[in-house]
């Protein structure tokens, strides 16, 4: 699958995985036969990652959102609402 990563401007850092762990077929977006887009928009304050995919389970598309700066973070049961 692929993920989300988040990058120092200057490369001074390391990559650093936004989207957590995911299940071997899991992807961030989907091909356009779901829908088509950007694979992920920013919150106006800069704060949090939002992105769609199927991270999971295979072809169950959610939606989630990582705080940038900071560790992916998940909470819930499949298929409830939960952050990363």
């Amino acid at each position: 699958g692929t993920g989300l990563y988040e990058a120092a401007t200057d490369g001074s850092q390391p990559l650093r995985l936004l989207s957590g762990p995911q299940v071997p077929a899991g992807s961030i977006g989907a091909s356009c036969g779901r829908f088509c887009g950007p694979q992920f928009t920013l919150t106006p304050d800069g704060a949090f990652a939002a992105y769609a995919g199927d991270l999971d389970e295979d072809e169950v598309y959610e939606l989630f959102a990582s705080p940038l700066g900071s560790a992916p973070r998940r909470s819930g049961a499949p298929g409830e609402t939960r952050r990363r």
